[in-house]
């Protein structure tokens, strides 16, 4: 699955891409919607 930022988004957030996806990542596993082995997926 893909998903797209528009860039608009990621200057309001002033992070990388990167950042915003690790950041995605994090959240879902503090609401314990993904594992922690599933996090590391996002930085590849």
């Amino acid at each position: 699955m893909s998903v797209v930022i528009p860039d608009d988004i990621l200057q309001a957030s002033q992070m990388t891409e990167d950042k915003f996806k690790l950041e995605i990542a994090l959240m879902s596993y503090k609401q314990d919607k993904i594992s922690s082995g599933k996090v590391r997926f996002f930085t590849l």
